[in-house]
């Protein structure tokens, strides 16, 4: 039978060794959790590491890449070439005829004729210089040509002529010409330079000289 001393060391000693052994077990259990944490987050930390951004399929990238705006430039001029001289070019300011009501009809004729193509280029008023431009019809001035489709007025001198057809730059008129009541024949050449500019030639074997087309004032 056990005495009463050791009962009431018993009854002391049980309720202490119970709670040692609970603070045992809490302590067991929450290193049980760290240790799975500790697992689960080694598990989980290189996935992430190891993630990537999202890549987009090729096709989608190329989609993308053709359907962004292309890089403006600066548009380049063409330049055309030089014809026979039947198209427009600037004129030269300074080659002004006088005003039109200071003509001479033929004058007017052939400064208003429409230039294109498969007409006669040469078709125009012309001088020796551009300030002889204000000397026609108003002036003495000896050093112009007036040229219509169908005849050519120099000084003292008016040529009729039949349109050859157009080959070159070089034209070759079969003109008859009357000067001082005296009629005569013979083959004016004209060479289109541009088509502000001619080499004129009254007869064959005779001097040429350069010509410059003339415009009524704007």
């Amino acid at each position: 039978m056990i005495s009463n001393r050791k009962a009431l060391s018993l009854a002391f000693f049980l309720p202490a060794f119970a709670l040692l052994q609970g603070c045992s077990d809490n302590d067991a259990d929450q290193q049980t959790v760290a240790k799975k944490t500790t697992e689960v987050t080694k598990d989980v930390a290189p996935e992430t590491a190891k993630a990537e951004p999202e890549k987009k399929p090729a096709d989608t990238a190329a989609k993308e890449v053709a359907e962004a705006p292309a890089t403006q430039e600066e548009p380049v001029a063409e330049v055309s070439p030089a014809d026979d001289g039947a198209s427009a070019t600037p004129d030269n300011p300074e080659a002004m005829l006088s005003s039109a009501d200071k003509l001479e009809g033929d004058t007017l004729e052939a400064v208003a004729f429409e230039r294109g193509p498969g007409k006669p280029p040469y078709v125009g008023v012309w001088a020796a210089s551009p300030s002889g431009c204000a000397l026609i019809d108003q002036d003495v001035y000896d050093s112009f040509a007036v040229i219509t489709p169908d005849a050519i007025r120099q000084f003292e001198e008016i040529c009729s002529y039949t349109p050859s057809p157009a080959t070159s730059n070089v034209h070759h008129l079969d003109a008859t010409c009357q000067a001082e009541g005296e009629t005569s024949n013979r083959v004016i050449t004209i060479e289109m330079t541009n088509s502000q500019t001619i080499t004129f030639q009254n007869q064959e074997g005779g001097n040429s000289w350069e010509m410059f087309r003339c415009n009524l004032p704007r």
